[in-house]
């Protein structure tokens, strides 16, 4: 409750039409909160969510889409200016703070390095 309590009021009010949440038995609002959508701002705020799955969703496919269509251009191919990430703006992270576990790939500059890592793997 300490940590969420202006959302457990919004989201009762929306939910349950409840306006005075004081007035319920606690026992009766555990199970009422137990109840809330996993999209409700209770429970995005309890895990730390900023976005909804359906916001999550909308957002890498605009950058999936968005990454496709610079590809495609002469900045695409020279692999510079690369499009800002729609997720990444919304969701307040910053580029180190996410990485696409498909696009993860290691350098190495010369042969004994990548020797030394491929033995040491």
């Amino acid at each position: 409750m300490a940590t969420c309590e202006d959302e457990i009021k919004c989201d009762f009010a929306e939910t349950y039409h409840v306006y005075d949440i004081y007035s319920l038995n606690v026992m009766y609002m555990g199970i009422l909160a137990r109840g809330l959508r996993s999209n409700s701002r209770t429970m995005m705020k309890l895990r730390g969510d900023k976005l909804n799955l359906t916001e999550t969703l909308c957002a890498l496919i605009y950058d999936k889409v968005a990454w496709l269509q610079w590809a495609k251009t002469p900045d695409g191919a020279e692999n510079k200016n690369h499009p800002k990430s729609m997720y990444m703006l919304l969701s307040d992270m910053d580029e180190g703070d996410y990485r696409d576990p498909d696009n993860e790939y290691a350098e190495f500059k010369t042969g004994e390095e990548f020797l030394k890592a491929w033995n040491d793997a």
